[in-house]
């Protein structure tokens, strides 16, 4: 284990440390008789305040012959249980490109069950259920702060999104810009770069109700532009506009008073995970361009998939996007999201692409 990872026991017959409600399951190991889930978020209540951390939940003396997941054909409420029972092991195997979402939790005695949604590319999220027994500690193993901001300094190494000339006349004939600015803005700068959001929709005019493409652009003085992140949204006024008020957020505890107490509780806006990433994104860089990408004209190879969808994928491929993810495989207003199906065809180069 990490050493730079604080580890806390679990008192079994305390109340819980960390939830795992609302995190996601992103890897499964087992060695040594130590089962350790990798998920992506544990939640902490510090006064009264939701904190948010990166981690492991590790099972000692685990025993996978009395480990077990059950697999429904739908999500609760609309399906039912199909028989699909398999041990926890074969799940380990056969879902391992699967991430499974913890909704609810359970512990008791040496047991522990964990039902959620189970999600796979290019299908609909299924329920199941997770049983999980082993004789030793349960163990969370949580992110010190070091060891948090090296990750967040790596995770954002912008040199590594390296964007030429080249490219960039490329790239000219199927963007528009949106507006750029500096870092250093004046309050009449800044009022300038929501009215140039706000005004997309004079060569967009259905921007509520078509799905827009966009990308940022990014480089430190004197350098040459290159692509930060690649988006899709039905309101990319708002979705802009968050980010550049993201951008400029600095953390801050905001107190709380209720009808009858004084500062009743507090809480940090300004620390989970899109604010740092666009905070990190606004400090290590001078100037800034927003783009609106042409999805029909750019996705000439797309064949049956979504305009939208290919282009996000197509574009955050050629320009190497640094903080560009496949969205999960989820449906909205009826179309499905298949970024995730669309990269792997471009990446095994199934799907041949070029500007």
């Amino acid at each position: 284990m990490d050493k730079n990872m604080k580890k806390f026991i679990y008192d079994r017959h305390s109340d819980i440390m960390f939830s795992l409600s609302g995190s996601r399951v992103k890897e499964i190991k087992f060695h040594n008789k130590m089962l350790t889930l990798k998920v992506d978020s544990l939640f902490q209540y510090v006064n009264n305040e939701e904190v948010e951390h990166e981690g492991e939940v590790c099972f000692k003396g685990c025993d996978l012959r009395l480990c077990s997941v059950l697999i429904f054909n739908k999500t609760l409420g609309k399906g039912h249980f199909m028989g699909d029972a398999i041990s926890l092991e074969e799940f380990m195997d056969v879902h391992r490109n699967c991430e499974f979402e913890i909704i609810t939790e359970g512990y008791f005695g040496n047991s522990t069950t964990y039902s959620g949604w189970i999600w796979e590319e290019g299908k609909n999220p299924v329920s199941a259920i997770m049983y999980i027994w082993n004789s030793g500690d349960m163990e969370y193993s949580i992110m010190s702060e070091s060891r948090r901001d090296e990750f967040l300094e790596k995770e954002f190494d912008f040199s590594k999104a390296i964007k030429n000339i080249e490219d960039w006349c490329k790239i000219k004939p199927y963007v528009k810009k949106i507006c750029s600015f500096d870092k250093n803005m004046n309050d009449e700068a800044i009022n300038q770069v929501y009215k140039d959001i706000k005004d997309i929709k004079k060569y967009k005019p259905n921007v509520k109700t078509e799905k827009g493409l966009w990308a940022i652009f990014c480089r430190r003085k004197d350098e040459k532009y290159k692509c930060m992140q690649v988006g899709s949204s039905y309101n990319i006024n708002k979705e802009l506009k968050d980010i550049f008020d993201l951008m400029r957020l600095e953390p801050k505890k905001i107190s709380v008073d209720t009808t009858f107490t004084e500062k009743a509780f507090s809480y940090e806006i300004g620390r989970d995970k899109n604010s740092e990433k666009y905070r990190a994104m606004y400090k290590k860089h001078d100037n800034f361009i927003f783009f609106c990408i042409n999805a029909d004209t750019f996705s000439k190879e797309r064949g049956e998939y979504d305009s939208v969808n290919f282009s996000e994928v197509k574009f955050a491929f050629l320009t190497k996007a640094l903080l560009w993810n496949p969205a999960p495989s989820t449906s909205s207003r009826g179309k499905k999201n298949k970024e995730k199906e669309i990269y792997n065809k471009i990446k095994n180069k199934k799907i041949e692409i070029d500007w």
